[in-house]
């Protein structure tokens, strides 16, 4: 996911309650370059629209405009995310579309991870994956996540976490000056039609934070440019085509379609 400066528009929240939390929250805001605030109500002084904060250890975005604020967290030890996790791993739509067990010597890419639910079943899987997020403030959420997540005690989770590597980079620069890489991920945000589903909140939060963010028709030039095996771009099941480009193959599930591109 690609984003504008998040500066004026994203702030970091301590907590005057809890020195270790306020002391976490001063670092994470001097990382990251945003406006530090002692407690909530001087940050919704100042206008924000965001503000990161921890609880109990953990990372999350708090969308301060919405009504009830809606908060975003990356936890890969949830019972929602582990339910998918018990199951086949090659039985992933995503997997699959990425090649299956051909995979698990390839190379992937994903060079949209966002809050990385895709990326961490094809690490899940056993495949070995780059994980590219140019948002600092979504890739604060995501090293979070995969931080706790390589902490936990299930050594699923553990092994999956050494198989991703995460940058916080621009995906098209990134992939002009990377080597070639088997398979190159995309999963571009796209407007959701529903608002009732918790994941689909997800998505609208996030499109608010990044706002119109870059050309995902750029992004999948560059990527057929990289990629030696396919370029796997994830879209809404009955959407156009990125860039009006046909794909060689097509993968359906219930509400997504994998288009597969052969470079």
């Amino acid at each position: 996911m690609s984003a504008p400066s998040d500066a004026n528009r994203v702030g970091v929240c301590g907590s005057t309650l809890n020195p270790a939390t306020n002391e976490n929250a001063i670092a994470l805001a001097r990382q990251l370059e945003l406006q530090y605030y002692p407690e909530m109500e001087s940050a919704l002084a100042d206008s924000c629209l965001f503000v990161l904060s921890y609880a109990d250890q953990t990372l999350s975005l708090k969308a301060l405009s919405t009504s009830p604020v809606h908060i975003i967290n990356v936890d890969f030890t949830a019972a929602s995310f582990a339910w998918r996790q018990r199951q086949s791993p090659l039985s992933e739509y995503v997997v699959k579309a990425v090649g299956g067990k051909r995979a698990l010597e390839w190379s992937l890419l994903d060079a949209t991870a966002g809050l990385g639910q895709d990326g961490f079943i094809l690490a899940h899987a056993g495949c070995h994956i780059q994980l590219i997020e140019q948002s600092k403030v979504v890739h604060a959420l995501l090293q979070d996540g995969l931080i706790r997540a390589a902490a936990s005690e299930l050594p699923a989770l553990v092994s999956a976490c050494s198989r991703i590597q995460l940058h916080n980079a621009d995906s098209k620069l990134f992939l002009h000056n990377c080597d070639e890489v088997d398979v190159i991920y995309l999963d571009p945000m796209f407007p959701e039609r529903k608002k009732s589903a918790k994941v689909k909140k997800n998505m609208q939060v996030l499109q608010l934070l990044l706002l119109d963010g870059e050309d995902p028709s750029d992004l999948l030039r560059a990527a057929l440019a990289k990629a030696r095996r396919r370029v796997v771009v994830k879209r809404p099941k009955h959407a156009e085509f990125l860039a009006g480009q046909k794909p060689a193959l097509e993968i359906s599930g219930k509400a997504s379609r994998f288009d597969i591109y052969l470079p």
